[in-house]
């Protein structure tokens, strides 16, 4: 059998292609179809010994944290969600700001690392903070629980 080969796609999922946020459902749905691409594409493609891996990030130091909080409030604070679009925004903010919270972009490229150089690497990589908890948490609590920690999060 040849030695396994890894295809690193050049997007990187997210953990939100698994756990939804609310008003973000153009991002998880985007997400969504990578991770079920990726996993439709890894069983296609094994026969030839390519493995397909999915990286998925949690919160993460770059400027998408503070093009999603404008763009929360440019879009969503001033009407019906107008509270939680900016809970949501500061949330985003005090995450993924420079020192905060969020890893830096050095999380990703080692677990890229790691998937490339590993001879069977695993099929999913979370990382930065809280991804593998958060993960954890959308795997295992039933949806209206776990939405309810998330809406109780927002309000």
């Amino acid at each position: 059998m040849p030695r396994h080969r890894s295809l690193v796609r050049d997007r990187a999922s997210s953990i939100a292609g698994e756990i939804a946020l609310p008003l973000g459902s153009w991002y998880v749905a985007a997400k969504h179809a990578l991770e079920a691409l990726s996993d439709r594409l890894r069983m296609e493609v094994g026969q030839f010994g390519i493995n397909v891996v999915i990286i998925q990030p949690g919160i993460i130091r770059t400027e998408f944290g503070a093009t999603s909080a404008e763009q929360l409030r440019d879009f969503s604070g001033d009407g019906a969600y107008r509270d939680m679009a900016n809970t949501m925004a500061n949330r985003v903010e005090i995450g993924s700001g420079p020192d905060q919270e969020g890893s830096g972009g050095e999380v990703v490229a080692e677990a890229i690392r790691r998937a490339i150089e590993a001879d069977l690497p695993d099929t999913r990589y979370a990382v930065g903070p809280m991804a593998e908890h958060m993960l954890r948490l959308g795997r295992t609590l039933p949806d209206r629980a776990f939405d309810e920690m998330v809406l109780g999060a927002v309000r």
